[in-house]
């Protein structure tokens, strides 16, 4: 539903300016398109792409089944 759209947009421009420099999203009805350029941690290490990706999927997963009363995998497990 559109509701679960804004979920996930909404976490994407959370780690915007942290893990990653966002350059375009695009929240489609069943998968999204996420362009970005990983950003450096304190120590001078790139995010890497499982933590970045990771970390939006979990959170996203977690508000997207609490909106929809549900439990269960939202997301596929990999992504390109």
């Amino acid at each position: 539903p559109p509701e679960a759209r804004s979920i996930v947009l909404k976490h994407i421009l959370h780690d915007h300016g942290n893990k990653m420099r966002l350059i375009c999203a695009v929240v489609m009805p069943d998968h999204v398109h996420i362009l970005y350029v990983p950003q450096q941690d304190e120590d001078d290490n790139q995010f890497a792409k499982t933590e970045i990706v990771g970390s939006i999927k979990s959170v996203s997963a977690h508000a997207i089944n609490k909106l929809l009363r549900r439990k269960g995998p939202v997301w596929q497990d990999e992504s390109f």
